[in-house]
């Protein structure tokens, strides 16, 4: 192995399916420039053989040349739902926790993020070792704290804790884990708010185990069109746990990409999820439950408002949940610009296991979906109708966007 100044020698060796004194393998060799391409520590990798004292037997060397690991980006985003946010992130792909003050070249992940705005404050601090005990196990910590006002017109929602995650790679492009989440979260009604949110009010601890499934091999993270995601999940909260709040929760997930001709493409989704409380817990509490309505769930409402409402109209969530999607995608400009025409349906309900028919609200729109070059900024644009308004629904169209950028 040459050319690693920064990245310690097994960061590299442990990508290679190959070892020293078997037969030579050319299938393995690309399975080992493909992985070492993919870590994107360097910006070139080159794989030969160099011939040896000993007839029909060669060394193989893998040369590479480093490139910048590290990234400091100033961002800023608007949505329709959390309007305006700045953030400052600072991160290391290729991070070693001991090697100070360089803390570079241990293939670890390290990243600082804050976020601020006049609707939601976000702090994150994560640390990634993707190889514990120089085992193919990935464990991670994350320490966070956020305020959100964009949930709900009623009441803002504080929170601090920590996430601890450990994966294993289970089969290709699956993988399972366990994620420990201890978390506390203080509810702050309005004075006006109705009942139903005062009596959400104030300061709670939720101590969780979830245990999950997930395989993914979609072609692309920002614009895939072939390919899929699929995961399944349960959580367990409070009980032998402790905390305040017992209840668990079972979700699956399951999305589509299929290339229709050329490039159009048609994207298929489905979740299901349902939760239940037990032991001291008389219900599940508000920022536990499920919501739709809204860009990415189910268009045309707003944002959150599928489901149960209280007097005022304000979201209540729910214990169980369904939702359905389809969406056609074509190009209109290469890879940049792309159109979109989409139809969803869904339902919150408030009881656990409780999915009735006729809660189900529907919701389609036509869209944008551009990815501007060389900065890869994510812009979507969509203009969506709702098919089964309430009382406290608009019925009319409505405008959803986000974009974000760095710079």
């Amino acid at each position: 192995i040459t050319g690693n100044i920064t990245t310690k020698d097994k960061v590299i060796r442990r990508e290679l399916p190959l070892t020293p004194g078997e037969m030579y393998d050319g299938i393995k060799v690309r399975t080992a420039m493909s992985r070492l391409n993919g870590l994107n520590y360097f910006s070139k990798v080159d794989i030969y053989t160099v011939e040896t004292e000993k007839e029909n037997v060669r060394d193989l060397v893998v040369e590479v040349e480093e490139k910048n690991t590290g990234q400091l980006i100033f961002g800023l985003g608007f949505s329709s739902i959390d309007k305006l946010i700045g953030t400052f992130e600072v991160s290391q792909s290729n991070f070693d926790i001991k090697d100070w003050p360089t803390f570079r070249g241990a293939g670890q992940k390290a990243r600082l993020r804050v976020g601020f705005g006049s609707e939601r404050q976000d702090y994150l601090l994560s640390f990634t070792e993707p190889w514990l005990f120089d085992k193919k196990i990935s464990f991670g910590i994350d320490l966070f704290k956020y305020k959100k006002k964009y949930l709900s017109d009623a009441y803002e929602q504080d929170s601090y804790g920590a996430r601890l995650k450990l994966f294993k790679e289970i089969y290709k492009r699956t993988r399972g884990g366990i994620t420990y989440r201890w978390q506390n979260v203080d509810i702050k009604p309005d004075d006006d708010a109705s009942p139903a949110i005062q009596a959400e009010s104030g300061e709670r601890v939720v101590s969780s185990l979830k245990f999950e499934i997930v395989n993914d091999n979609r072609n692309s993270y920002m614009m895939p069109t072939k390919g899929g995601q699929r995961s399944i999940s349960f959580e367990y909260a409070g009980g032998i746990l402790q905390g305040d709040t017992d209840f668990t929760r079972e979700e699956i997930s399951i999305s589509q990409y299929i290339p229709v001709y050329g490039r159009h493409v048609v994207k298929l989704l489905g979740q299901y999820g349902t939760m239940e409380e037990f032991g001291d817990s008389d219900n599940v509490p508000i920022f536990e439950r499920f919501f739709l309505g809204g860009r990415n769930t189910v268009h045309g409402y707003k944002y959150r408002y599928v489901g149960p409402k209280d007097e005022t109209g304000e979201a209540l969530g729910g214990k169980s949940m369904a939702l359905f999607s389809i969406e056609y995608t074509y190009p209109i400009y290469e890879n940049i610009l792309r159109g979109a025409v989409f139809y969803d349906t869904g339902s919150v309900t408030p009881e656990s296991y409780d999915f009735d028919a006729d809660a189900f609200k529907a919701g389609w729109g036509v869209g944008l979906r551009i990815l501007i070059p060389k900065l890869n900024i994510p812009v979507n644009l969509d203009y969506s109708w709702p098919l089964d308004p309430d009382e406290f629904d608009k019925d009319e169209g409505r405008f959803d966007f986000s974009l974000g950028f760095d710079f």
